[in-house]
């Protein structure tokens, strides 16, 4: 069993994420869940998964200006996620469960929506 830090919650039953289309509304969406996990139908580990498939379907699209931004954003959350994980946890790398109460930084999650806000 791994040590629990303040970053670290215990489980909570949280509902199946539905893949919504990419908006900028959708994205701050996700971005305020996460700097508010405890309203959060979502986990940080769900989050940055959700990130990363709208990410992975630009890569060779057309991002419409709009979304640049946005686009460049979910990667950076979905990149955060890893590294922090790796660097925080890494026994907890190849275990998702235990990874669903893995929680980044709150502020990271602020600051991302100021970033798409700007």
């Amino acid at each position: 069993m791994w040590p629990l830090s303040s970053s670290v919650r215990p489980l909570s039953p949280r509902r199946r994420m539905p893949m919504q289309p990419l908006t900028k509304e959708h994205a701050l969406e996700m971005l305020d869940w996460g700097a508010n996990p405890s309203g959060s139908p979502y986990t940080h580990q769900q989050i940055a998964d959700w990130c990363d498939q709208h990410w992975r379907t630009q890569l060779d699209a057309d991002v419409p200006r709009d979304l640049e931004v946005v686009v460049q954003v979910l990667g950076d959350v979905e990149c955060q996620w890893d590294l922090y994980v790796a660097s925080s946890y890494p026994d907890l790398v190849n275990d998702r469960e235990a990874l669903s109460s893995v929680r980044m930084p709150l502020e990271w999650f602020t600051q991302w929506a100021q970033q798409i806000r700007a």
